[in-house]
């Protein structure tokens, strides 16, 4: 709290003082100029702290239109409550940010808390107000405090480009900026991304090995089937030529295209030729029945 001439000098302060005549003096002809307190909103101080003030003019109660015999000058140090507000993002985060902004002439003031030259600043650490001028049309402060709510991007100092979302704080000339950087946006995205091909990969080696698996089912199957039917015609085979070469009677076994197949040894007894005869000339028995003579 300080009491001040109308030249801002000080006459009385309780606390330390933060304030100097040359930046009092135009808000005290502004409060001069009013009947209610003067609000001095949020601004750097030199030890650049974030302060928020209120100057009156103290008057004579009996002469109230007289010039007012002081100013009484009232700040407060805003860090200690509103950075801790204001530095705490909902989730973990390695770059989310609450950034407090408003446009003062041809600079843009930022509250919040950077470590060691974060932000969109000119480059200080720590706590409290920062600046940098509204000629810097690629940054989102900047583009939020000239088109209002939305959301946006761009590179800031660093040449990291973050994504921020900006919102009016109702009844005062600031604006809310939470912002976060893309790489760490998109992290997540690539994350998500990484995971789907891995599922997408899992889910087509798992459909190539069940087809392999039901095609090797298949072969088997077919091949345990030709197994069988060759063993049932070995099988017929067998029976046919047991039967067959016990036989009395000539039983032979003749091709569409008119040779033997098999003769049985019967047919020596019956024609006097030899089976071997027969599977060598295809002719032998038509000639036989067109001409039996006496073997016949």
């Amino acid at each position: 709290v300080e009491m001040l001439d109308m030249d801002g000098q000080r006459l009385l302060a309780v606390g330390k003082p933060e304030h100097s005549a040359k930046m009092l003096r135009p808000l005290i002809a502004a409060a001069n100029a009013q009947d209610k307190p003067l609000l001095i909103d949020m601004h750097r101080h030199q030890d650049g702290a974030a302060h928020i003030g209120f100057l009156v003019a103290v008057r004579d109660p009996a002469s109230p239109t007289l010039p007012p015999v002081a100013m009484l000058l009232y700040s407060i140090n805003t860090e200690p409550e509103l950075l801790p507000l204001i530095s705490v993002w909902p989730r973990p985060s390695a770059s989310g940010k609450i950034v407090l902004i408003r446009k003062d002439g041809d600079t843009v003031m930022h509250l919040t808390r950077f470590p060691d030259g974060d932000g969109e600043s000119d480059g200080e650490s720590g706590g409290g107000i920062m600046q940098h001028t509204v000629e810097q049309p690629q940054f989102p402060s900047v583009q939020a405090l000239r088109h209002g709510a939305g959301v946006y991007t761009g590179p800031d100092f660093r040449g990291i480009p973050p994504v921020a979302a900006a919102h009016p704080i109702a009844g005062t000339t600031w604006m809310l900026l939470a912002r976060v950087d893309t790489t760490e946006v998109t992290a997540g995205l690539q994350q998500l991304a990484s995971i789907m091909l891995s599922l997408v990969l899992l889910a087509m080696t798992t459909a190539a090995a069940l087809i392999f698996t039901t095609w090797r089912k298949q072969q088997l199957g077919a091949a345990l089937l030709l197994v069988a039917e060759e063993r049932a015609r070995r099988e017929a085979d067998t029976k046919f030529r047991l039967l067959a070469e016990n036989a009395s009677d000539f039983i032979f076994w003749y091709s569409p295209a008119g040779q033997f197949i098999y003769a049985s040894p019967a047919c020596q007894q019956i024609t006097g030729y030899a089976p071997e005869e027969f599977m060598a000339d295809a002719d032998l028995l038509e000639t036989l029945v067109a001409d039996p003579g006496d073997d016949l």
